[in-house]
């Protein structure tokens, strides 16, 4: 079985800030998910993220 990790593409106007408010995230953890060595990011780059994060109480 073949799990697909859900992943964005990034676009011309997209920020890592903007990527990590629409999907409910957090930079860091973009940064920490895609192993990321900067916070830039520069379109049609692949990134992760997490759609199913526990949230603490």
């Amino acid at each position: 079985t073949v799990l697909m990790k859900p992943c964005i593409i990034v676009e011309s106007r997209d920020t890592l800030n903007s990527i990590a408010l629409k999907f409910d995230t957090t930079p860091n953890e973009l940064v920490q998910l895609n192993k990321l060595f900067s916070r830039a990011v520069v379109p049609g780059q692949v990134l992760l993220y997490c759609p199913f994060q526990p949230k603490p109480f």
